[in-house]
């Protein structure tokens, strides 16, 4: 075989295994914690600017009483859900958002010592105005999964996060 060639050859093999070594690992994907959205609305508490911190509140409830307790502290419509405690966790989550473009709920991760959640939520895309309206989104969560959780981090799509201590 000529010696460009194999030199060739032996370059793409290499940079192949360069490539793989930077994907992402199963081990990653762990971090990924089950949730679900199970109502978002455009409401927050009526007291959210005077106990909100970096614009953000964060309640984590485990029983059926106080999730109608928070349901009404939220201002939201309808009936409250019924959800199975024995294996989730409810996260009310309240902030701000444009009012032109709204936040979407993405995914839940995890920590590696399982002591920081992050609720990843993005923004739709659009001219979006600087305004701050209310939005509310409730969030079933394994309750194994976040049995240690004391800190919640909420990232937005556009880089900026807001950390705090869970309740």
């Amino acid at each position: 075989m000529n010696w460009k060639v194999y030199m060739t050859v032996v370059f793409f093999f290499l940079s192949g295994l360069v490539l793989v070594g930077c994907g992402q690992s199963n081990d990653d994907k762990a971090l990924l914690v089950q949730s679900e959205l199970l109502m978002t609305e455009k409401t927050f508490p009526n007291n959210f600017y005077d106990i909100s911190e970096q614009g953000v509140m964060v309640r984590k409830v485990t029983d059926q009483d106080d999730f109608k307790s928070e349901w009404g502290e939220f201002g939201l419509s309808d009936q409250p859900l019924e959800l199975d405690w024995k294996n989730n966790v409810a996260i009310f989550l309240g902030t701000g958002e444009s009012g032109t473009c709204p936040l979407e709920f993405q995914f839940v991760e995890i920590n590696d010592d399982k002591t920081k959640m992050i609720i990843h939520l993005e923004q739709s895309n659009g001219a979006c105005t600087s305004d701050f309206t209310p939005r509310t989104f409730i969030l079933s969560v394994d309750t194994e999964e976040i049995s240690n959780v004391t800190h919640v981090e909420v990232k937005h799509g556009d880089g900026s996060r807001a950390s705090k201590t869970l309740q």
